[in-house]
C-alpha cells in the first residue's frame, strides 16, 4: 500500500444547487486518472483511500458525495439523488479536464460506478469494483428487513427492538421517519441503531461501532433516503437490465466470501453479465474494504492496471 500520499490540490465544486462538493487530487498530474467512489450513500472519503494507488502512475481523484464528509451542507436531502451524483462525476471530471478514467468503487460506490458507466461508457477505461451492491429491493431487504438476522440474530434483534411492533413491518421506512425527525435526540438514536447494524456486520472480526455523531447521521440518513426511494432508479433491476451497455469494459470484481452486507451472489450475477470481467472472491473477508485479502487483491489489480493504459 502507498502510505502518506498528500493531495496537491483540494477544493470545492459548485453545483446547480446549494451543494458544494469537496474534492482532492493527488499523485501524478499526468498519470492515469482514477476516480474513487466511496460507499454509503453518505460514507465519505478518507486519506486511507489513497493507499491503493501508486502516486507515480495515477492521478488520484477523490471526492465526498452530496451531504457527507467535507461536502456541504451536511446531511442535506434536497437535490440529492442518484442522477445528481452521476452528474457530479461528469462535472467534476470535466472541470479537471479528465476525458477518460478508471472508476474504483465499493458497496454503494460499486453501484454508482456501474450506473455512471451505463450512462457514460465512453468515459470509462476500466471498472474496479468491491462488495457489489446491485440496489435491488431484495439486496436492501437482506440487511434491513430480513436475511442478515440469520447470521447476526442478536444484533438484528437489537436493531428491530428500537422500533414498535407496527413499525417493524417496514423497518427501513420507520427508521427513515425517525432519522428525519425534528427532534435531534430521536434522529441520532435511530441513526446510531441503523448505522451500527451495518458496521457490526461488515467484518469477520467484530469491530467497535462508529462513535462520530456527524458521520453516523450522514451515512444512516442518506442511506435510508436513497433506499426508501428505490435509489431513484427507474426499475428494480436497473443495473443488470442495462449491463449490455458496458459488457466490454474491462472490469474487476472483488467480493468477500463472507460479506453479510452485500450478498456474494450479487458479484456472481454481475460477473456472468459482464463478458470482460474477472471475479475474485476473497476468503476470510466480509464487506469491509480494509480486510487483508480484499485490500491486497484490490491493490494488486491497481498495480496490474498501471501497465495497461
Amino acid at each position: 500500500m502507498y502510505k502518506n500520499t498528500i493531495p496537491y490540490k483540494t477544493g470545492f465544486m459548485n453545483t446547480e444547487s446549494e451543494h458544494k462538493i469537496y474534492y482532492e487530487i493527488s499523485g501524478n498530474q499526468n498519470g492515469i486518472p482514477v476516480v474513487f467512489l466511496h460507499g454509503g450513500p453518505g460514507g465519505s472519503s478518507s486519506e486511507k483511500h489513497r493507499e491503493f494507488f501508486d502516486p507515480k502512475y495515477y492521478k488520484i481523484i477523490i471526492f465526498d458525495q452530496r451531504g457527507c464528509g467535507k461536502s456541504t451542507p451536511s446531511r442535506s436531502l434536497i437535490n440529492n439523488t442518484t442522477d445528481h451524483l452521476v452528474n457530479d462525476i461528469t462535472n467534476l471530471t470535466r472541470m479537471l479536464n479528465v476525458e477518460k478514467f478508471i472508476l474504483f468503487g465499493g458497496s454503494w460506490g460499486s453501484t454508482l460506478a456501474l450506473i455512471y458507466a451505463i450512462r457514460h461508457p465512453e468515459k470509462v477505461l476500466s471498472l474496479v469494483l468491491r462488495g457489489i451492491f446491485l440496489c435491488r429491493k431484495s439486496d436492501i431487504d437482506w440487511l434491513y428487513q430480513s436475511g442478515v438476522e440469520q447470521f447476526f440474530p442478536e444484533y438484528f434483534e437489537d436493531y428491530m427492538n428500537h422500533l414498535n411492533e407496527n413499525e417493524r413491518k417496514d423497518a427501513l421506512s420507520s427508521y427513515y421517519k425517525r432519522m428525519t425527525s425534528t427532534d435531534k435526540n430521536v434522529a441520532l438514536q435511530a441513526a446510531t441503531k441503523f448505522a451500527n447494524l451495518e458496521s457490526i456486520t461488515s467484518t469477520i472480526k467484530t469491530v467497535k461501532p462508529d462513535s462520530d455523531d456527524k458521520h453516523i447521521l450522514e451515512i444512516a440518513t442518506l442511506e435510508a433516503h436513497y433506499f426508501v426511494h428505490d435509489s431513484f432508479l427507474p426499475s428494480d433491476n436497473y443495473i443488470l437490465e442495462n449491463i449490455n451497455k458496458i459488457e466490454d469494459i474491462p472490469s474487476y470484481i472483488v467480493h468477500g466470501r463472507y460479506d453479510m452486507v452485500c450478498r456474494p451472489s450479487s458479484a456472481y450475477d454481475l460477473h456472468k453479465k459482464l463478458k470482460n470481467s474477472q471475479l475474485h472472491y476473497t476468503n476470510l473477508a466480509g464487506h469491509s474494504l480494509f480486510e487483508g485479502e480484499t485490500s491486497q487483491k484490490l491493490f494488486d489489480i491497481m498495480e496490474e492496471l498501471k501497465h495497461k493504459f
